[in-house]
């Protein structure tokens, strides 16, 4: 297909437009008066979706309810190990929030939320009176609203998605927003959310608490156990033995071991606690390397420091056993002191020394997150604690063997008595240490309250955040159908490749010769006539009408073609159009009509001999004809038909021959062509569609001149292109382009018509005033 700028030869120079654009009939070159133009050919489809649109958004806005969607927040704050909120933002630690976050949108935190509201039912149990909304699905039936119950994984869900969590940046906040379509609702759930984690972040934080209870409610049961089996023993001893009472130094010794091996029993007890400790550690650490560093490496000067420690703590306890008279007096406190300070001292040493080594130990493992390092760091120093106890443990049991040993050189009897004795007192008082110790855990349970704070519960909502705006919903309908109408304009614009105006022609690059008004307003006053003379015929205004807007279009095609040629005139030209019923056949007749007028002698030729219609036009037979010629069943002289306008001489096609393309290339018809050219001053031939078959490329070899006729809103553009390319390949001189039955007000959409109207039922200025008057009528009623 050609799409190619067709470039005139010498003996054919480019002619500008007929008419001038000074007026804006056909010349635009402004993209903007391009699209303004569309626009306005588009009007009555952006028209007709507009309203469709702007109706369904009315009903839809009188119609609809929406939905009003409330939202309300809960503040909550992390706080630091000491259970103040952290007063320096630069010491925070991004992953803690972040692990915060998770948990909020953990699924397990939602369940516990939902058992909660599926107990629930109703907003305010109290008078039942709304139920809960995010646990119920309305249901309908017969006009009638019913709530059914949700499965749990529902409640799950719809929890998810209505809740959102954001931490507030440069701070250790986290707001808990919800949405619900009741106020109420969404206060109850974002104060749940907030009320639940909390209570999880206290259980979080009591974990390790709690274990420590258990563990010495274990061992008080025990000991307790204990204390009265030793009780029992000594009283059956005593009963059976008739033994009442004992020497002072026997006692004396028995109390000692007894204080010791008291103090031993409570070393054993915080050895194990502190075992239990590590093993909660490192199960939330979740992995056992590099955590047993005291079992795997040792530090002799740690170790000498711990016996050191052990030796003194263990002499202090001794003191106080044997001398219980002398707690007191001044030499006495000043020894304990002495005793204390030496202690202290070598603790000092042991966590400096301590702290060194465990960074030597841990200096080379990769401790990027911040909660594995805290883990470790724990686990070292209860391990590093562990092993001092268990070295004061060793040297207790050294100190208590030899008082054994004092005790073995006692008579039998006193020996068993001591023994038993011994027992009940050291069962007491590990029973009393123990007992202190569960005290003791359970007071620090129950005051541990976690790293979590509610700083504000969240209010009723008084305004939802999606409030009904009907006039903004209107505008946007207006402007979407606006919008959706342009659209399909500009679509429909770009998918349509006709033919309409003069521009499409000239911006192709091709020279327009005429430009030949619709004949709708002449054919419309002449339908009630019945009579077929030539003068009467619709498509013959040139003859019929020659003072109408149309005859003074052919006379502008008949100047501009006089003058295509300056240096020879043309003296034969073929009309032709790309398809069928596009004006060429009423084209060559009227200008057949315009040339003769001005007193040429004009031969009009019907050549084609497929679907002739010249001799309709002019009420003549078809035959004899042009055919006739070649089969030599008529001469020249019969076949030329005279017709009502003067010096006008027509030859139809004639008989229908089985070959047209033969006829018309044969060396017959070149001899004709000459014969006629001495006869006649122009030779006008009519000829079939371009693009239907190949008569008009043979034709179009022997005349002076083509013109391509282009129905205006038919012919599409790659039609007319591959027309002027089969032209130029047959090397026809193309004249130019006729753009017949243009509309001005369909093509331009109103927007020239005012112009384009004037220019032309006003150029007719010889006519006579009555005419002008009608043509003015003419022009208001359309």
């Amino acid at each position: 297909m050609y799409f190619g700028r067709m470039v005139p030869s010498d003996s054919a120079p480019k002619l500008q437009a007929p008419i001038s654009t000074s007026n804006g009939a056909y010349h635009s070159e402004n993209p903007i008066h391009e699209y303004f133009q569309i626009i306005v050919r588009g009007r009555w489809i952006i028209l007709v979706v507009f309203t469709l649109v702007m109706a369904a958004t009315m009903i839809y806005v009188l119609r609809n309810k929406p939905r009003l969607v409330y939202s309300t927040t809960a503040t909550i704050a992390l706080k630091n190990k000491s259970g103040n909120l952290n007063p320096y933002p630069v010491y925070r630690d991004p992953a803690k929030i972040n692990n915060e976050l998770v948990i909020l949108k953990s699924r397990r935190l939602a369940e516990t939320i939902a058992d909660s509201l599926l107990k629930r039912v109703y907003i305010d149990p109290e008078t039942k009176n709304e139920k809960l909304h995010i646990i119920h699905r309305r249901v309908e039936s017969n006009g009638h609203v019913d709530y059914e119950p949700l499965n749990k994984r529902s409640v799950v869900r719809r929890l998810q998605s209505s809740a959102s969590f954001s931490p507030i940046p440069q701070s250790d906040i986290i707001q808990i927003s919800v949405k619900s379509t009741h106020p109420e609702e969404a206060k109850l759930i974002a104060n749940l959310f907030a009320e639940t984690y909390y209570q999880w972040n206290v259980e979080r934080s009591r974990t390790e608490l709690i274990g420590t209870r258990k563990f010495l409610e274990k061992q008080l049961e025990q000991k307790r156990e204990r204390l009265y089996q030793a009780e029992d023993s000594l009283r059956k001893y005593m009963e059976a033995s008739n033994v009442m009472t004992d020497d002072a130094g026997a006692t004396a010794t028995i109390e000692k071991i007894a204080q010791l091996e008291a103090t031993r029993s409570a070393l054993e007890i915080d050895i194990q606690a502190f075992a239990e400790k590590i093993k909660s550690y490192e199960d939330k650490l979740g992995s056992k390397s590099n955590v047993n560093v005291i079992a795997e490496q040792n530090d002799p000067y740690i170790t000498q420091l711990q016996e050191q420690i052990a030796n003194l703590e263990v002499q202090r306890d001794v003191t106080i056993t044997q001398n219980p008279a002398l707690a007191g007096q001044e030499a006495y406190i000043e020894k304990m002191a002495e005793i204390n300070a030496q202690i202290e001292a070598l603790r000092s040493k042991l966590q400096q020394r301590t702290e060194e080594y465990r960074k030597s130990i841990l200096k080379d493992e990769n401790l990027t997150a911040s909660d594995i390092l805290e883990l470790r760091t724990s686990i070292f120093a209860a391990q590093m604690e562990m092993q001092t106890l268990k070295t004061k443990k060793e040297i207790l049991d050294s100190t208590i063997a030899d008082y054994e040993r004092k005790i073995k050189t006692l008579p039998q009897k006193s020996i068993d008595y001591a023994r038993l004795v011994r027992q009940r007192s050291s069962a007491e008082k590990l029973y009393l240490l123990v007992e202190q110790h569960y005290n003791e855990a359970s007071i620090a349970e129950q005051s541990e309250f976690g790293n979590v704070e509610i700083i504000e519960s969240a209010e009723t909502p008084t305004k939802p955040i999606n409030p009904p705006k009907p006039l903004r919903t209107v505008f946007l309908g207006g402007f979407l159908g606006l919008g959706l109408g342009l659209g399909i304009v500009f679509v429909r614009e770009f998918f349509n490749t006709q033919i309409r105006t003069p521009e499409d022609i000239k911006k192709r690059g091709y020279t327009l010769l005429s430009v030949i008004p619709s004949m709708s307003l002449d054919n419309a006053n002449r339908k009630k006539r019945k009579s077929k003379s030539v003068a009467e015929n619709p498509q013959l205004l040139t003859f019929a009408n020659p003072r109408s807007t149309v005859a003074e279009s052919y006379r502008q095609l008949r100047t501009y073609v006089q003058f295509s040629k300056t240096d020879t005139p043309v003296k034969t030209i073929m009309v032709s159009s790309a398809n069928p019923s596009e004006g060429k056949t009423t084209t060559a007749s009227n200008m057949a009509v315009a040339f003769a007028t001005m007193g040429k002698k004009v031969l009009l030729i019907d050549c084609d001999m497929r679907k002739p219609q010249l001799h309709n036009r002019f009420s003549l037979d078809r035959e004899p004809g042009l055919s006739n010629i070649f089969f030599y069943t008529a001469a020249v002289e019969k076949i030329c038909h005279k017709t009502s306008v003067d010096n006008l001489d027509v030859i139809c096609s004639g008989i229908i021959p089985p070959n047209p393309a033969e006829i018309l290339s044969s060396t017959r018809m070149i001899e004709f062509v000459k014969e006629m050219r001495d006869q006649y001053d122009l030779i006008i031939f009519d000829t079939p569609p371009i693009l239907r078959v190949a008569d008009p490329s043979i034709v179009s070899t022997l005349v002076d001149g083509v013109i391509l006729v282009v129905a205006s809103g038919k012919t599409p553009a790659g039609g007319l292109n591959f027309a002027v390319e089969t032209l130029v390949k047959v090397k026809a001189n193309l004249l130019g382009i006729v753009l017949n039955d243009f509309d001005p007000k369909k093509a331009y959409g109103g927007y020239y018509y005012g112009n384009y109207y004037k220019y032309y039922y006003y150029s007719s200025y010889y006519g006579s005033d009555r005419d002008k008057k009608k043509q003015r009528s003419i022009k208001l009623k359309s």
